[in-house]
């Protein structure tokens, strides 16, 4: 694992125990934390981020947006990661955050 990586992976840990954490004020430092690891190509940043996008559940860091929790679940989807694909390809196939295609549905929850 390059330096870089390392640094990335430990921001993404550093954000996790700042969600863990029930201080709204500590939920704000771990959405940036996690964005810069999900930024950086962090796989489980990208999928927590997606799923953060998706509920909306720690607002304003992140507000709701189906579309943005679709982007990151796709780069973690693209990295291998197997609870993306499925999660993306539910969104395919429900028309969450894009139009509805079975197709690529299928494709994702394939895997």
């Amino acid at each position: 694992m390059e330096d870089n990586s390392l640094e990335m992976w430990t921001l993404y840990q550093k954000a996790v125990q700042c969600y863990q954490q029930l201080e709204p004020e500590k939920h704000d430092e771990g959405f940036q934390l996690l964005l810069e690891a999900a930024e950086n190509s962090i796989t489980p940043a990208c999928k927590m981020l997606g799923l953060l996008y998706m509920s909306g559940q720690y607002a304003p860091y992140p507000e709701k947006d189906e579309s943005v929790a679709v982007k990151w679940w796709r780069m973690a989807a693209q990295s291998g990661d197997e609870e993306a694909m499925f999660w993306l390809g539910q969104c395919y196939e429900d028309g969450v955050g894009v139009e509805v295609n079975q197709e690529e549905a299928r494709i994702w929850k394939k895997f």
